[in-house]
């Protein structure tokens, strides 16, 4: 549709003006066009980047596992060979020679002999069957003192048979006095004691029974 012409305005002047107005659509389209090849191009890149990113990435990832699985199968090759090796010596070794009969014998004697008795803690009244782990300790021991209580607030007599003992309120189980001056100590309570300890487990803790009456003297 041609353009109007208004008063005052030639001919010449409106094809100027068109063919500005032509130039500079002209030149958004060039702009437009050339954005859009950049746009391209920056995506191209972008996708290059991507698929190098991908490929490094994996490349990384092969060279771990390949390193990673190498050594994990050296571990295991050679634990193969030290079992394989282990089983070639035993069965060198097979049939085991006999172990000797009089040196069972003894071995099983000294054992039964060492857990053959009844022994009382002093301390703390258990019972056990093994002679080393128990302490004879003298009643001269100073660590004996640690069990003293206050006579009044005992309602029985726990005379224990040692009259040093009795005479400082020392109470003790009379089961562990083993002679005129000994009395057998657990090592735990053996252990406190020499650490100027009142072990917790001790009669004299408020821990005493007092005597077994007759009806329960016979109860297992």
């Amino acid at each position: 549709m041609p353009q109007q012409i208004y008063p005052g305005q030639s001919k010449f002047h409106l094809q100027k003006e068109e063919a500005m107005l032509a130039k500079q659509a002209k030149r958004r389209a060039n702009k437009q066009k050339h954005m859009a090849k950049n746009r391209e191009k920056q995506r191209q890149y972008q996708i290059n980047d991507n698929l190098l990113n991908e490929q490094l990435m994996s490349q990384q990832a092969i060279e771990k596992y390949s390193i990673k699985t190498f050594f994990l199968l050296t571990c295991r090759l050679l634990l193969l060979n030290t079992s394989y090796q282990s089983l070639i010596s035993a069965q060198e070794r097979w049939p085991l020679s006999l172990p000797n009969s009089k040196q069972f014998y003894s071995n099983f004697y000294d054992m039964i002999q060492k857990v053959s008795h009844n022994i009382v803690c002093g301390c703390c009244g258990i019972i056990e069957h093994n002679v080393e782990e128990f302490a004879m300790v003298s009643a001269n021991d100073s660590i004996l003192k640690y069990l003293a209580v206050e006579p009044e607030k005992v309602p029985f007599s726990f005379s224990c048979g040692i009259v040093s003992l009795d005479e400082q309120h020392v109470i003790v189980d009379p089961l562990a006095v083993t002679d005129e001056d000994t009395v057998s100590v657990c090592q735990k309570c053996h252990s406190s004691l020499s650490d100027g300890l009142l072990p917790i487990e001790a009669l004299a803790n408020f821990r005493w029974v007092g005597p077994v009456p007759e009806e329960l003297k016979d109860l297992t």
